[in-house]
């Protein structure tokens, strides 16, 4: 499968990254899938679909910073998974409805300089978030991506990507108030 992947790409750069992705995410996007779909199969399938999202998406995989790229994956693979199981169910199926499970481990954004204690408490306020507002905001905040990649890895509308930062954003502010930290 891999060979498909590199057929794609043309620079020895971009299939090293392609290859790097594939070696070091590919059980973490199957996990991402699998926590959603049960199916093997289907399992494969959306790792696949993944895996060609990324490739569209290359650019924005900072394989420098391993949490960024392993994030960003693992959002393509769990929106990719919901997406399929939507349009298998034929109906409207909520993310708390979908996922049992979601461990995303982060990494700090280089630009901003704060405390690890505060860091701390921002990142545990975004991982309490409903997935439909942590997702936006991991991207946003934690890995620095704009809000038209976001809507491009997600799949969604950048006004949707707009809604749901703004919402979340309101949400984390109320949470790191009430935690004495001011933003």
């Amino acid at each position: 499968m891999l060979s498909l992947y590199l057929s794609m790409v043309d620079s020895n750069e971009e299939k090293e990254k392609i290859t790097e992705i594939y070696e070091k995410f590919y059980p973490y996007m199957a996990y991402k899938a699998g926590v959603i779909l049960k199916s093997e199969q289907d399992v494969e399938d959306i790792v696949h679909d993944s895996m060609m999202s990324i490739i569209d998406n290359l650019s924005l995989i900072n394989m420098d910073d391993e949490m960024h790229a392993r994030n960003i994956c693992g959002v393509i693979a769990k929106n990719k998974a919901l997406d399929f199981l939507k349009r298998k169910q034929n109906q409207t199926l909520s993310i708390e409805e979908s996922i049992t499970e979601d461990n995303f481990v982060t990494s700090g954004p280089s630009e901003v300089v704060i405390g690890q204690d505060t860091y701390d408490i921002i990142v545990k306020a975004i991982d309490s978030l409903k997935d439909t507002y942590r997702d936006v905001c991991l991207l946003k905040y934690v890995n620095g991506l704009t809000e038209r990649e976001i809507a491009k890895v997600m799949n969604l509308s950048d006004k949707t990507v707009n809604q749901r930062i703004f919402r979340g954003k309101q949400i984390l502010r109320e949470a790191l108030k009430r935690e004495n930290i001011y933003v």
